[in-house]
């Protein structure tokens, strides 16, 4: 889901992980961009118009020492990868160079890709690791499409069945497929041409496929012209080619590739098959699908899910008739014999698997026929009745009762109460003692929570929000006579170093609200500020000496926050990131400012950190610590 964009002749590198969607970072190339290649998520590389080429390893926050091409100085026309360290560069006079090992050495096609050649188009197979072959063409009108295999060729190939009547703006290689974009500036429309095998191809082959636009393709207007540049055509993963159009309304347009497909003609889709209610036993399916150019084999796939992921069968048939049939079921012999479920829904397509293997069908689904079963009826017979059980009459027993005499009843013993003794007082119980002590601790607790994540919102609102507002208000209405005093000159890092400990730290007061960028004029002037006053004055020295190094203020909100602190940190071609910590020069090879914020951090809790643009005082970067 990486996503870089870099602007033409620029210098800025904008990153996102995550596909654009909320996370962006901004890096400075040491290269002024005529073209960028992505290589991963982490790695690029970009191509000036003197033919160098700079490599980044962190998503553009920090690029290595540029290295020529060997292409004619000035001819840098693009860039591409082809995989991990594989590099292609082409020129604006026709040639081809190419780097295995990252960029960090290259070589010159000594060949010209045909005279008169113009602005270069190149792409690698996509079998390059295997096959080492390369396409080329240029914008130079009624040329061809040219082939170079590395290592062996001593001459480029045409592999395009006589001439291009217009110029080539890009080239793109997905599977064993080819495709050229060209445009016709006599018609004004573009084309898009497809070779289905151009590892063999020739000048008379008859592999190509082309697919035109017209006075109808763009609503708006009725031409249309793909000549961006440097590439005009753009492969996504999944086989996607995207262009923009140039001319009149400029829009992005995605090109199917439907130049060549498949003609399935049964069944149709959504067909349901039969079910023999009697075996359950489904019946044999017949496909059958048209044949086109040479093909000999095909693939008939069936799955249960849409994207093939869930494949019941694969099945190889060749024929070279002009309709190709094939019965599919628990009857049919060989790898046709599948056995389908009653009631189930399946996905089935075809594909060529020779001569060609990219054309492919579109998909279609049918359904197997529910087998409904019936039971039989149950029959519940009536119980029998209960039967008569004749009980007979008990016989009739006389009892006879004796006399019963009770002795008289004796008087009751009296019976004395003695008063009941005083209550003792009562005692708090200990674990009452104990119930209050934890409410008390738990009360504190929250309390203390609270406190710190009210501090916490306050820091990281002020860092976003009121930082540098107030400090750009401060310098309007209170600094701005020292704003055109002049600055010392400084040619080195220690003569910068030994500026900056003229300065004596002190703390910012009331005034500042304990926290304010001033000036880096006024602090020279009054010699005397706190962290963030040194960054801004290093910063503006680093600028005023070597603006290459691209300065930045870099601050982290830290808890204790007596502890937040601002830094200076700049680009040292081929060292990484070094920066000035007060009147302190800290080398190392800090990659990213992340890094630089944790050097910061030292053993602190991080709430919060920045990356600031000195003079504006505009936020790069904005970033919130994990809790």
């Amino acid at each position: 889901k990486a996503v870089y964009l870099a602007e033409k002749d620029g210098h800025n590198i904008y990153h996102s992980p995550d596909g654009g969607d909320r996370e962006w970072s901004m890096g400075t190339s040491l290269l002024s961009v005529q073209d960028l290649a992505v290589e991963s998520a982490d790695v690029a590389y970009v191509l000036n118009a003197e033919g160098h080429v700079s490599k980044t390893l962190s998503s553009g926050l920090a690029w290595s020492a540029n290295v020529s091409t060997k292409l004619d100085e000035g001819t840098g026309h693009m860039v591409v990868s082809g995989g991990a360290d594989i590099l292609f560069a082409g020129s604006t006079n026709g040639y081809v160079a190419y780097s295995g090992d990252g960029g960090a050495s290259w070589e010159k096609i000594s060949r010209q890709i045909q005279s008169r050649a113009g602005k270069v188009q190149v792409v690698p197979d996509k079998d390059y690791a295997s096959n080492n072959m390369t396409y080329a063409a240029s914008d130079s009108f009624g040329q061809n499409v040219m082939r170079w295999q590395i290592g062996s060729s001593t001459s480029w190939a045409d592999i395009f069945k006589g001439n291009l009547s217009g110029g080539v703006y890009g080239l793109a290689a997905e599977d064993n497929a080819l495709y050229v974009l060209e445009y016709n500036p006599s018609t004004k429309q573009s084309t898009l041409r497809q070779c289905l095998s151009p590892t063999t191809a020739d000048r008379s082959s008859a592999s190509w496929e082309a697919r035109a636009t017209s006075a109808t393709t763009d609503i708006a207007d009725p031409s249309v012209v793909f000549d961006a540049s440097p590439q005009a055509l753009k492969l996504s993963s999944g086989g996607k080619l995207w262009a923009i159009k140039t001319n009149g309304t400029n829009r992005l347009y995605r090109i199917n590739d439907i130049m060549t497909k498949l003609v399935l003609q049964a069944p149709d889709d959504g067909h349901i098959g039969p079910v023999n209610r009697v075996t359950g036993i489904t019946g044999d399916i017949t496909f059958r699908w048209k044949r086109i150019i040479d093909a000999t084999e095909y693939e008939l796939s069936i799955a249960q899910d849409e994207e093939f992921k869930v494949p019941i069968a694969r099945i190889t048939v060749t024929s070279d008739s002009s309709t190709v049939a094939l019965s599919v079921g628990p009857t049919a012999e060989g790898a046709a014999q599948v056995h389908l479920n009653a009631g189930a829904t399946y996905y089935w397509r075809v594909r060529i698997t020779q001569p060609l293997f990219r054309i492919s069908s579109e998909y279609r689904t049918f359904q197997v026929e529910s087998l409904e079963l019936t039971a039989p009826p149950v029959i519940i017979a009536p119980p029998p009745p209960p039967p008569v059980i004749s009980i007979p009459p008990p016989p009739e027993l006389k009892i006879p009762f004796p006399t019963i005499e009770l002795p008289p009843t004796p008087l009751p013993p009296k019976v004395v109460i003695l008063p009941a003794p005083e209550p003792p007082a009562p005692v708090m119980p200990g674990y009452a003692w104990a119930i209050i002590g934890a409410g008390i601790a738990v009360i504190l607790t929250v309390l203390t929570f609270v406190t710190i994540t009210l501090i916490d919102r306050f820091l990281i609102f002020w860092l976003r929000n009121g930082r540098y507002r107030w400090s750009r208000w401060r310098r309007r209405w209170f600094e701005a006579k020292y704003r055109t005093q002049p600055l010392p000159a400084a040619d080195s890092l220690e003569q910068i170093e030994a500026l900056l400990k003229q300065v004596t730290w002190t703390m910012d007061g009331p005034l500042h609200l304990f926290d304010a960028i001033s000036y880096p004029q006024t602090v020279w002037a009054k010699k005397k500020d706190d962290c963030d006053g040194f960054a801004a004055l290093a910063a503006a020295l680093m600028q005023q000496w070597q603006p290459e190094s691209r300065p930045v203020l870099v601050t982290a909100m830290l808890r204790p926050v007596l502890k937040s602190h601002t830094v200076c940190a700049f680009n040292v071609p081929g060292a990484g990131l070094w920066f000035f910590d007060n009147d302190s020069l800290r080398r190392g090879h800090y990659r990213t400012y992340a890094d630089i914020a944790a050097e910061v951090r030292g053993k602190a809790r991080m709430v919060c950190w920045d990356v600031v643009e000195p003079d504006t005082l505009q936020t790069l970067e904005f970033h919130v610590a994990p809790k």
